[in-house]
């Protein structure tokens, strides 16, 4: 079963800051000082100079991709919610405001996916490749298909007993589809439909596969929990590169460099790997992370895959806590108004509410330019809610109030 979708925008760690909430429960207003709620869990996951949250709940999450549109899109396994590892589901789609969603027609095995903006290899540019195995065929073969912006699905490759388990896609400098099958433990790459071995690899199959932008040599994961980097052709260059699972190419921006990037899954340190192989460790407590990826916002994007969730690393929001935080009613108490002094560095500002006043305070009740006039929201009926409101900017949704 699905889980219910949410809106995510500030997932933050540990104890929350407030100076004040306010309470809400049928028509009658409650303001609870500071410290008379109980502590939010702390998430041991730790990115010293960085802000880490969790972005949004997303079932048996395996590799990410980011789209043409922002959104994340999410390959599934079920085999972490008790099914077979070739059952057909749907991958989910994260908005940019973290709303989850299945997208797409179910597909067999849909755990790897990749973004094919350009239209190299789907007909329809913006298209989401997603590899898979077929269930219950024999011999065994795989097949990706295409899913347009529309949901619609187009097979473009396959299926084919040459390819078995695609578990990593990519692109390569040609334009050629790149597969890292893990059940042959072959890396290929295919050519008007027939697939070439450019790398046949060690007795445990490759995890993933990407491509350097600047020289086209290929970074490969093994089951090893080894990554071994090769020319285009595939030609090994470096048989103990690092040590990781999912990767991606950093975006050049100025929190993150362009560098490869990975998450050791035997330490859960997420690790930023030079052309030299000197590593940076930049964060540590990932757990069981398959997937890894840059947002259009430049923010990084982790799966693990046991916790069902997406994390979110980016820099640290600048703008603090804001300043009296007032609560007026209007339009005979069905309207409720909430006003504030802006504080410096904020964009604009978005309302948080939950049910509970230790939160988590994630799902988004509105935004608004400035305090003065703030924001309008219905009055609830019926039901407790809390409200905590945070200057955003660049980087994310700074301290809450």
């Amino acid at each position: 079963m699905e889980r219910e979708a949410e809106t995510r925008l500030d997932g933050t760690r540990g104890h929350l800051p407030p100076r004040a909430q306010f309470c809400l429960k049928a028509g009658f207003l409650v303001l609870l000082a500071a410290g008379s709620f109980p502590p939010q869990v702390t998430a041991q996951t730790v990115v010293p100079e960085l802000k880490v949250w969790i972005w949004a709940p997303v079932l048996d999450p395996v590799e990410l991709t980011t789209g043409t549109d922002g959104a994340l899109y999410v390959g599934r396994d079920l085999t972490g919610s008790g099914g077979g590892a070739d059952d057909p589901t749907r991958i989910h789609r994260i908005s940019p405001t973290a709303v989850v969603a299945p997208f797409g027609p179910s597909v067999d095995d849909p755990d790897t996916v990749w973004s094919d903006s350009a239209g190299a290899v789907a007909p329809t540019p913006g298209s989401i490749l997603v590899g898979g195995r077929d269930k219950g065929i024999t011999p065994l073969r795989s097949r990706v298909s295409a899913i347009a912006p529309d949901q619609s699905a187009t097979v473009v490759f396959g299926p084919s007993t040459l390819v078995v388990n695609p578990a990593g896609i990519a692109v390569d400098a040609m334009g050629k589809l790149l597969l890292a099958d893990f059940d042959t433990g072959n890396v290929v790459r295919i050519v008007g439909g027939t697939p070439t071995t450019l790398v046949a690899g060690p007795a445990r199959g490759p995890i993933d596969v990407v491509v350097d932008p600047v020289t086209s040599d290929l970074y490969v994961s093994w089951g090893d929990g080894v990554i071994r980097r090769y020319t285009s052709a595939g030609v090994e260059v470096d048989g103990a590169f690092a040590m990781g699972r999912a990767m991606e190419f950093g975006p050049g921006n100025a929190t993150f460099g362009s560098d490869l990037y990975t998450v050791n899954n035997t330490t859960g340190a997420l690790q930023r790997i030079d052309a030299a192989k000197n590593v940076t460790v930049l964060g540590s407590g990932f757990q069981d992370v398959w997937g890894l990826g840059f947002g259009i916002d430049g923010a990084l994007y982790v799966t693990e895959f046991s916790r069902d969730r997406v994390m979110r690393v980016s820099c640290l929001p600048a703008p603090g806590e804001v300043q009296n935080l007032r609560l007026n009613t209007a339009d005979a108490n069905a309207t409720l108004q909430f006003t504030w002094d802006d504080v410096s560095g904020a964009s604009d500002y978005v309302m948080f509410q939950h049910p509970s006043a230790s939160g988590p305070f994630t799902t988004q009740a509105g935004s608004t330019a400035s305090g003065a006039p703030g924001l309008s929201v219905p009055m609830p009926s019926g039901k407790l809610l809390f409200f905590q409101v945070g200057g955003r900017d660049a980087c994310g949704v700074g301290v809450l109030d």
